[in-house]
């Protein structure tokens, strides 16, 4: 959607070659597949507004994935993918495997159109308890770095410390 607000001041080619638009943040290229929080963490200094840099040449293809031609998709894909491991910890993939693709399209068109109704409809199916018994336990991923380095885990749903030294506990 950014990118969309750019089509009329950029060109569609520099020097010969089509033009792809990027953003980085002090010269580090941001990942678009890294929630952009996860993103701020990891290379902000803590200062808002955020001020980043938007690229239309010399794409890092060594540094950051390309999208495709349907950015849209591929975005719609990414997520897709991520609601359906998270059930499989969760709910061992009873709860995804029983979602229709029409209901996934839900969940993702709630998301990108900022319509919450549309998107909980769907989603308050992968927070339930399935025949009364709680999820066993609740997926992790905890990002290192800009290296697409992370540590991703099964936490217990179970609580028994206090949220900060549960988050230790996970990262020991």
């Amino acid at each position: 959607p950014v990118g969309r607000h750019y089509n009329s001041a950029v060109p569609t080619e520099v020097n010969g070659q089509p033009t792809e638009m990027w953003y980085s943040y002090r010269g580090i290229p941001l990942k678009w597949h890294l929630p952009v929080g996860v993103l701020f963490d990891l290379v902000g200094d803590g200062s808002l507004p955020w001020q980043l840099d938007i690229h239309i040449s010399e794409f890092p293809a060594d540094k950051i994935q390309r999208l495709g031609t349907n950015v849209e998709e591929e975005v719609k894909t990414s997520f897709i993918h991520n609601v359906k491991e998270a059930g499989w910890i969760k709910h061992r993939g009873l709860v995804t495997s029983a979602l229709r693709p029409e209901q996934f399209n839900q969940l993702w068109r709630g998301l990108h159109r900022d319509k919450f109704d549309d998107f909980w409809m769907i989603n308050h199916r992968l927070m339930e308890h399935i025949d009364n018994t709680p999820y066993r336990f609740i997926p992790f991923r905890i990002y290192i770095d800009m290296h697409q380095r992370f540590i991703q885990v099964r936490a217990n749903s179970y609580l028994t410390w206090r949220p900060s030294q549960y988050l230790l506990r996970l990262l020991m």
